[in-house]
């Protein structure tokens, strides 16, 4: 790698305060559990206003990683 290009993946910086105009979202996972497909890990965003629509990320159990024993 020149000394130009940077690895995208080597951040050194401090994290950033969020804007004041930007959500403060806290975020929670829970296992779905399903009877006709693989059980699933969904994390969803916790305290929502009513009727405000969210984005939900999900994935198949099987691909989970425990982090601790990841490392």
């Amino acid at each position: 790698m020149s000394s130009s290009e940077s690895d995208p993946f080597e951040y050194d910086h401090d994290l950033e305060t969020p804007h004041a105009n930007q959500p403060n979202c806290r975020l929670e996972s829970n296992r779905v559990e399903h009877d006709d497909r693989p059980d699933e890990y969904a994390i969803t965003p916790v305290d929502i206003e009513s009727g405000i629509l969210s984005t939900w990320i999900a994935v198949e159990a099987d691909d989970v990683l425990d982090l601790d024993d990841w490392r």
